[in-house]
This record gives C-alpha cells, structure tokens and sequence, in this order.
C-alpha cells in the first residue's frame, strides 16, 4: 500500500519538474503548483505563468492538453502495426508489434477495450466486423485471433497457423473470413465454423482434398488488401506487394 501511494506521489511530481526544467532553461522563475487548478492546468500554469501577473489558462488549451496526456497514458508500449474503423467513424482499434490490441472512443479519446493474445506475437493486421463487436487480428505468426472488444474475455477464438507466413490482409462478412498471407496465398474461411472452404494462389499442406487448392502460384509477395467487389460480392480482389492484382471468384472456385 505505502509504495502504491509512493508511486502515485513520484508520478504527480512529474509535471512539477518538467515544468521547473523549462523554466530554469529560458531563465524564468519558478512557478508552483495551484492546488486550485486541475492536473493539465496547473500544468500549463506552471510552464507558461508568471509571478508578477495572475496566471489564466486558455480552458481550450487545457483540455487539449488534458487529452494529449490521456492518449499517452493509454497509448500501445511498442510500434503500432495497424489501425482500423468500425461501423462507423466515432471507434476504431489499433494494434502493436507487441500483439496487443486496444478499442478507442473518438468522443472522449478513451481507451475503452485492451486485449493480448495467449501466446506473445506481433499483429500485423487488423478487422473490425460490421455486425458485431468483434475484431479479427493478423499475426506475424501465422495466427488468426479474433476478439470481442465489448466484453471481458481477451479472445474469443483463433484459427492456428492461418497461414504459413504472417498474416497481411483481412475482409470479414456476416459468413465468410478472406485472409492474405506473407507466402502470397488468399484464403476462404466459415466465419462461424472457421473451416477453410478455399484457397486461392498456392499449395496447402495438410489441407483435404475435399476443399479446392490451386497449384499455380499468381501473386507472390506479401497480399496487402482483400475485398469483395461491390456489384458481384461472389468475387474477391486481390492486391499483393508484387504490384499485381487478381480477381478470384468464390462460386466458381477459380481466377477470373
């Protein structure tokens, strides 16, 4: 208990020195803290007032401020991988090389959803879902993990060995997962079963004969973009790092 409260003493001395080491670098007076002030008023008071004149902070300025600390208390640890928008423009969730994943409110900049895979893997791509609140996520492991941002659980699923490389491209529906991989292979899953219908562009070791795997090989660099196409949803595009881009159609189970 004594060194939680030490800790949160130390870290509220934070702004104090910042703001002291400012002023002693432009030569100014020290300005202290105003118990009457809130945390990034006084901090701006202290950095920017003066002892001949009463200190005003600009209230904008404050609450600017107030958020730019909020986004960095809850900010990701390491480099963020990728970032994607829900149904709508007021959410979305990012990802970082440490595999974890966080929800974020536009309204009040709040961190609202933090999750973290079973096992310790960089994300490399991000999915919100349109119909719930679930999100798909790529790893540098080949794992596809899928998690609920609006619950309590860190994961609801994942699909082991999604792909032989990293997982580079996401598109879900209301019944279908399409995946892209760092070997250059496009992927068909049961959103609900999470059984591999299709594989497009490549071998798959291990996979039935019951399921319909090309031999050729048409994109051979990492598939950076998967979507349906808006007037034949049957039919996915394809983009790859290779600079090409490919058109498969799902009924048909072939290139088009």
């Amino acid at each position: 208990y004594h060194r939680q409260i030490a800790a949160f003493r130390l870290i509220a001395k934070i702004p104090t020195i910042a703001a002291m080491s400012y002023k002693y670098s432009v030569g100014q007076p020290f300005m202290y803290p105003s118990n009457k002030l809130g945390y990034a008023e006084n901090f701006l008071h202290m950095m920017f007032g003066t002892p001949c004149e009463p200190s005003q902070v600009n209230p904008v300025l404050a609450r600017a401020m107030d958020r730019i600390f909020l986004l960095h208390a809850d900010a990701h640890v390491s480099t963020i991988s990728d970032i994607a928008f829900g149904a709508d423009s007021n959410s979305f969730v990012s990802t970082d090389e440490t595999g974890a994943l966080k929800a974020w409110e536009l309204s009040d900049y709040k961190c609202t959803y933090t999750g973290y895979p079973t096992r310790q893997a960089g994300a490399t791509r991000v999915f919100c879902a349109r119909d719930d609140n679930t999100v798909l996520v790529g790893y540098g492991d080949g794992f596809l993990r899928c998690f609920d941002t609006a619950g309590a659980k860190a994961m609801l699923w994942d699909v082991t060995q999604a792909h032989r490389g990293a997982v580079t491209a996401i598109y879900a529906d209301a019944n279908y997962i399409l995946t892209g991989g760092q070997d250059g292979a496009v992927r068909v899953w049961n959103r609900k079963t999470r059984q591999l219908l299709i594989q497009f562009n490549g071998k798959c070791p291990g996979v039935l004969t019951s399921y319909s795997s090309l031999g050729f090989v048409d994109q051979k660099k990492d598939i950076v973009a998967l979507f349906p196409d808006v007037q034949q949803p049957q039919r996915i595009h394809s983009c790859s790092a290779d600079r090409s881009l490919c058109t498969y159609d799902l009924q048909q189970e072939k290139r088009v």
